[in-house]
Parts: structure tokens; sequence; C-alpha cells
């Protein structure tokens, strides 16, 4: 008798909560869609942003005294959203509610996997889905568009994370220098199957930023490392802002920075606490494809 109460009860468990084992992939493929169509929209979105800037500044030039400056900052308002920047300030209550309306269908199939993995007891995978959702809900500015390589360009001193022509892709340091437009100023932000993370490889050598020595002290210097490491030494977060981006390390926390804070170019990067410095921030730029990178 016992045994037939235990059996029932587990067959009443498992009526009152059913967890079918196909949840998860029809989950899946929701948010497979829902990031088609929002890939979509904000495309849409993207060139008629682009048509308004582009008004604006007939606008402006076709006064009687056109106004540089404006022409100017209208200009780099474009660049900006063309980046994958902040949206114009200008914009009307329209547009910014089309954009957020982009997101809902998204953030929808979202939150039904993380609902799907946490039911098919697959919380690091939940845990995983849950910060793509809470990104999506805390930026302002539009998805950057898709690319293969970026410039990681400082806020603070403006210059380019380069790999200098002379040194070996198996030692050496990043700095920053001016952009002309090399493929050792161009990176690739590889993504891992599991865990948390991208390494950050550079176009030319296929060297990554990384950790060297295992060291959690601040202020120790950011090597290159020619093979991936085993102790998540060459591993970073990208916590994004409205326009720029916290580059954070997966082995210990530390935000990677330029020493000093210097904005002379020949620098070096190294690993530093948060100090909401602008050392401490970087905006990624897609390499608009057109023609061959230098190599020298």
């Amino acid at each position: 008798m016992a045994r037939l109460f235990a059996a029932l009860a587990i067959c009443l468990a498992i009526v009152a909560h059913p967890v079918r084992a196909d949840e998860v992939s029809m989950a899946q493929e929701k948010v497979a869609k829902a990031r088609e169509e929002y890939k979509s929209a904000v495309a849409a979105i993207r060139k008629d942003l682009s048509l308004l800037i582009d008004a604006k500044e007939a606008t402006e030039r076709k006064r009687p005294k056109p106004d540089l400056a404006k022409i100017k900052a209208i200009k780099e308002e474009k660049d900006t959203l063309e980046d994958g920047g902040a949206v114009p300030a200008w914009i009307d209550m329209r547009m910014k509610d089309r954009i957020a309306k982009a997101k809902t269908p998204l953030v929808t199939a979202l939150t039904a996997l993380v609902k799907a993995h946490i039911l098919a007891k697959e919380d690091d995978k939940a845990a995983l889905v849950e910060k793509e959702l809470q990104r999506l809900k805390m930026a302002e500015a539009l998805p950057a568009t898709e690319a293969k390589f970026y410039r990681i360009v400082n806020k603070n001193s403006g210059l380019s994370v380069t790999i200098r022509d002379d040194i070996d892709k198996s030692e050496g340091s990043p700095t920053q220098e001016k952009y002309e437009e090399k493929a050792s100023q161009q990176w690739e932000f590889i993504k891992q199957e599991k865990g948390d993370g991208v390494r950050i490889r550079n176009r030319k050598t296929g060297a990554t930023i990384s950790i060297p020595g295992e060291s959690k002290q601040k202020g120790y210097g950011l090597r290159l490392l020619e093979n991936p490491s085993e102790k998540s030494t060459d591993l970073w977060l990208l916590r994004q802002g409205k326009r720029y981006y916290h580059i954070v390390s997966v082995f210990d926390g530390l935000y990677m920075a330029v020493s000093e804070g210097s904005k002379n170019p020949g620098v070096g990067l190294i690993q530093w606490t948060a100090h909401d410095g602008d050392d401490e921030l970087w905006e990624l730029i897609p390499i608009k494809e057109q023609a061959p990178p230098k190599t020298k």
C-alpha cells in the first residue's frame, strides 16, 4: 500500500508540475525567432534614424547662415549611431517608444527560456540567459552592428589598443596608439561555448590579451598570449554602458585600464580596480570591411 501511495504522489507531482523534455527546445526556438525579429527591427530603426539625422543636417545647411559647429555635431551623431553608440538625445518620443517596443518580444522569449531552464533544473544555463536578459533591459543604446573585427578605443585618450610591429605575438604588451587602419589594431571577440567571457584576439597575430603569471595584483601590466589559457587569465567580460564598455577580467574581476591614466601613445595596458575613470572605459568600433587592412 505504501508503494502505491508513493507512486501516486509521484504521478500527482508530475501532473501538477509538467516538465516536458522539449520545453527548453521550444523556448530556444522562440528566442532564436525573436532575435531575428529584433535584428530586423533594429536595422529598420537605424535606417530611419539615419534619415532623420540627414534631414536635420540638410536643414542646417540651407539656413542663410549655416552653423558649421552644429553641422559637425550632427555628423558626429550619425557616426556614433553607425558605430553602435547612443541614439541622438533630440529624437521624439515616438521613436523612443519604437526602440523600447522592439525589445519586448525578445524580453518575453528570454524570460520564458529562463523559466524553462529552471524547470528542467538547468540552473547554470538559466543564469546565463538571465544575464543576457538583464543586459537587454538595461541597454539604452541600440545594439552595435554585427562585425567580425573591432577597434578598441580608450575614452580618456582616444587611442586604439595595438600590438606594435616590433614585438612578437608570443611576448610583449598591448599598448594604445593612434589608429592607422592596421590589422594589429583590430580585434575579434571569441565567445566561449561554456562559461562566461570572451577572448580578445588580434587580427594580425592571433595573440590574445591576458594577465601574465596568474597575478591578481592591481597595476599589473597585461601581456599577449599565443595559446589559450587554462586558468581563464585571457577571458574578459564586456559590460556595456550607454556607449562605452568596461572590460573586466573573468580571472580576478579587475578592469582593463591604461597605465597611470595616460593619454600618450605607446603606454601599456594594466589591470586595475574599478574607479569610474575614463581610462577604464572603452568604445568598440566595428571595422567596416571595404579594403584589406594594412599589415605593416
